[in-house]
């Protein structure tokens, strides 16, 4: 994929920048610099530096963040607390998703984006607002709930 004049980029580290012409970004917050796009990273969206804080993990279509165009594919590492949470809920609930509003639930059915939530024809589903400070790789833009058996494979 090829970036385009108006698409936000989004780095590891969180933050977001506004690409426009010649390789370049401004930061959404206007704060920050951001180095010349087109030699700061790889054909994957890799950062050069070794560290790898830097690479781009999300291409947006513009600055309202609702089109995610572009996602980095990586394994999703659970955390200890992350992996006895999902152990300890009820087995009849399989998906794990985040809303609009930056909050967790568990769904026994798959759910599919409806406006601001994910929902689904005659399932149940759960708050897990209490942990909305962990699971931070589950996000709104994701394309499909987690499914909870997939994350504790690891």
């Amino acid at each position: 994929m090829k970036l385009e004049i108006g698409n936000v980029i989004e780095l590891r580290n969180g933050y977001k920048f506004l690409y426009h012409c010649c390789g370049g970004a401004f930061s959404l917050d206007g704060k920050l610099t951001c180095p010349d796009l087109s030699k700061a990273f790889d054909e994957n969206y890799e950062n050069i530096d070794p560290s790898g804080d830097y690479d781009i993990i999300r291409i947006y279509s513009d600055y309202t963040l609702k089109i995610v165009l572009w996602k980095r594919k990586e394994e999703q590492k659970l955390t200890e607390d992350e992996k006895a949470i999902l152990r300890n809920i009820d087995k009849k609930y399989k998906y794990i998703a985040r809303d609009d509003s930056d909050n967790l639930f568990i769904h026994n059915t798959k759910p599919k984006k409806d406006g601001w939530e994910w929902s689904s024809d005659n399932g149940v589903y759960r708050s897990l607002i209490m942990f909305n400070h962990l699971f931070q790789f589950i996000k709104w833009e994701d394309e499909e709930p987690y499914l909870i058996s997939d994350l504790l494979e690891d």
